[in-house]
């Protein structure tokens, strides 16, 4: 893994993630039912940490995170708007979440072959991108549900 001195995917990440943060906390307001809730709860909790970790290791690193809501923000939006109705943590829920959630591990794949390694950004980095693993993990999935 070359440093590439490129910080484009690490930004993109971080709007990534205020854009999961945005889209479950949507699913959040929509859903009649706790279980969902609870459910999108625990990742919009975990991306919103990783969004103001990931901004700090940035801001000491000097590059400059991304304000708002990002492109990416109305595909995810208008998936959390067509399951307005959910009322049960199902197939289809829990598909979509794992599927965004994968959709994550690779930006995350993406920033960590951009940083040099052994820095400081690599370690944010790779402690993110393994507390990734065990959320969409499928037995872990099938437990929640």
């Amino acid at each position: 893994m070359a440093h590439e001195n490129n910080d484009r995917p690490v930004r993109t990440l971080h709007a990534r993630l205020a854009d999961a943060v945005a889209g479950y906390r949507d699913g959040i307001d929509r859903t009649t039912s706790e279980t969902v809730a609870a459910y999108f709860e625990t990742y919009r909790a975990l991306h919103d940490s990783h969004t103001v970790e990931l901004a700090r290791a940035m801001l000491s690193s000097g590059m400059k995170p991304r304000s708002g809501r990002s492109w990416a923000t109305l595909p995810h939006t208008g998936m959390m708007a067509f399951r307005a109705s959910v009322d049960r943590l199902d197939a289809g829920v829990i598909g979509a979440v794992t599927r965004g959630e994968r959709m994550l591990a690779d930006f995350y794949d993406e920033a960590l072959e951009s940083v040099e390694a052994g820095s400081a950004m690599h370690g944010v980095l790779m402690r993110q991108r393994a507390e990734l693993a065990d959320p969409f993990d499928e037995g872990s999935i099938r437990e929640a549900a």
